[in-house]
């Protein structure tokens, strides 16, 4: 399940030196890598009309499923869009970063996969 285009305009958004077909091939060598990364429900998908890739990552530290959304900005870098978190392994409990989180869950939750995702993937990135 994904959370509507509406919603996206809460997200967190990640500017990263890597192009999307890069960003999205590392997310899955780190899911290949440690199976604990995928979620057992939902894959990963490319929106050919948006032309971005949906990008599901569970965090089995904090039983949650990392809902992200990847544009291309140039030949170099992308957009990551941190959308939000399922709560658990069954969908449909989808919490939207930036709305449904106080301002201290929010930031624990973006410490946590800045820390725990994006540093693993060894690509450069800053806060848009």
């Amino acid at each position: 399940m994904q959370i509507s285009p509406g919603n996206y305009h809460k997200s967190e958004n990640y500017i990263v030196k890597s192009s999307q077909i890069n960003f999205a091939s590392k997310i899955d060598s780190l899911k290949t890598k440690n199976n604990r990364y995928s979620p057992r429900n939902l894959e990963d998908s490319y929106d050919s009309l948006r032309h971005s890739y949906n990008i599901y990552i569970f965090n089995y530290r904090k039983n949650q499923i990392i809902h992200l959304e990847t544009q291309q900005m140039d030949k170099s870098q992308s957009i990551i869009h941190f959308i939000g978190i399922n709560i658990g392994t069954t969908i449909g409990n989808w919490k939207v970063i930036n709305k449904d989180f106080t301002s201290k869950e929010n930031a624990a939750i973006l410490v946590d996969f800045e820390n725990n995702i994006l540093k693993r993937l060894n690509i450069m990135y800053k806060k848009e």
